[in-house]
């Protein structure tokens, strides 16, 4: 099953950092970053495929993270921040 172009109960991949800029438009990466909402470290790795190092560093490092979640053009957007750079999951 698909939903808004993404097959149900396929995790989220990793698209890209703020510095790259995955959404190509500047606004649309403020417009994503401003209308997330706080979710839980648990909410975001059973959603996104994260790598082993980087689930390590978060139970490692558990206040250097921030979780959050958003929608962009009708797709759920995931998305981390470790030192003040937002890591995004589509």
């Amino acid at each position: 099953m698909r939903r808004a172009g993404k097959i149900v109960g396929m995790k989220s991949q990793y698209i890209g950092s703020c510095v790259s800029n995955p959404f190509d438009d500047p606004e649309t990466l403020e417009n994503v970053i401003d209308s997330a909402t706080e979710i839980t470290r648990n909410a975001f790795l059973s959603s996104c495929d994260a790598t082993e190092d980087l689930i390590q560093s978060m139970l490692e490092f558990p206040f250097d993270y921030g979780f959050y979640q958003s929608e962009h053009e009708g797709n759920t957007i995931y998305f981390f921040t470790h030192s003040a750079i937002e890591h995004f999951f589509a």
